[in-house]
């Protein structure tokens, strides 16, 4: 990450840097993998599920989901960042960051094929 993102206030790139931090935990601890930090935006997610509730119509739950058809880590891993990626940075229409309202349940599924995974005993 270059210093002179990291010294950039401003509220999404604050959320990007935060993103990627979690990121870069996740795959540690899921994969015991270490990510390109260097790129800061990429793509669009590969699904959308949007769950209204039936009566009033109100959006309720929203699930992003990314695919990777591969059983190559390295590409595992990048497909966990972008996804965390979709995941913080989804605004609604008022351009606020969903995953901060508490009235819809934002959620990020990773679709791979069989991985070999190392799974810490650490907690983050």
């Amino acid at each position: 990450m270059t210093k002179e993102v990291c010294l950039e206030d401003h509220p999404f790139i604050s959320r990007k840097l935060n993103s990627m931090n979690k990121a870069e935990k996740l795959a540690k601890v899921l994969f015991n993998h270490s990510i390109d930090t260097s790129t800061f935006w990429s793509g669009r997610p590969d699904i959308i599920v949007e769950i209204y509730e039936k009566d009033t119509n109100i959006l309720k739950n929203i699930i992003i989901g990314e695919v990777k058809h591969t059983s190559r880590l390295e590409y595992a891993v990048t497909g966990l960042r972008e996804l965390v990626d979709y995941v913080t940075l989804i605004k609604d229409i008022n351009s606020n960051y969903m995953d901060l309202n508490d009235e819809i349940k934002v959620r990020g599924i990773l679709f791979t094929d069989r991985i070999n995974m190392f799974v810490s005993n650490k907690r983050n």
